[in-house]
C-alpha cells in the first residue's frame, strides 16, 4: 500500500513537470512568431537581406521636404534617417499630428525590396517644450525652418 502512494505521487509529480514544460514550449513558439524587431536606418542598411520580407519597426528621423502624397493610390511617401543613411517608407492613413521634416518617427511594417510599407507610424515628441515662434527643429545638426 505503502509503495502505490510513491508511485502516484511520483505519476503526479512527472505529469505535472510534463504539462508545464509543454505550455511554456508552446508559449514561447507564439510569442517567437510575434516578436518586431526594432531597427535604426543603419542596421537595415547593412544587413538588408537578413530583413526582407519581414515585419519591422525602424526608427530615424523625416528627412527635410521628402514627404510627398500620391494621390491615385492614396499613400505618403517620405524618407526616414539616422543622418549616415536613408530609407523609404510607404504609408496609407492619416499622418499624426507631430509629422514633420526633422521630426523622429517610428514606423512598423513589412520590409520590401529598400522599401519599407509602414501599417503604423508612431511619432516622437521632443522632451523640451518651446512655443512655435521660438521653436527650432535639427535634422542631423542643420537647423530647419519650420
Amino acid at each position: 500500500m505503502q509503495i502505490k502512494k510513491k508511485y502516484s505521487r511520483l505519476i503526479t509529480l512527472i505529469l505535472g513537470i510534463s504539462i508545464f514544460t509543454t505550455g511554456v514550449i508552446i508559449l514561447l513558439n507564439y510569442s517567437s512568431k510575434n516578436i518586431m524587431f526594432y531597427l535604426e536606418v543603419s542596421d537595415l542598411k547593412n544587413q538588408p537581406n537578413q530583413y526582407q520580407n519581414k515585419l519591422i519597426q525602424i526608427g530615424g528621423l523625416v528627412a527635410p521636404k521628402s514627404l510627398s502624397f500620391d494621390k491615385k493610390t492614396e499613400k505618403y511617401s517620405f524618407i526616414i534617417s539616422d543622418c549616415h543613411n536613408q530609407v523609404q517608407v510607404i504609408y496609407q492613413g492619416v499622418l499624426p499630428s507631430l509629422f514633420r521634416d526633422g521630426q523622429g518617427i517610428i514606423a512598423k511594417g513589412k520590409y520590401v525590396d529598400q522599401v519599407v510599407y509602414a501599417d503604423t507610424l508612431l511619432t516622437k515628441h521632443d522632451e523640451y517644450y518651446a512655443p512655435k515662434k521660438q521653436a527650432k527643429i535639427s535634422f542631423c545638426g542643420e537647423i530647419l525652418k519650420y
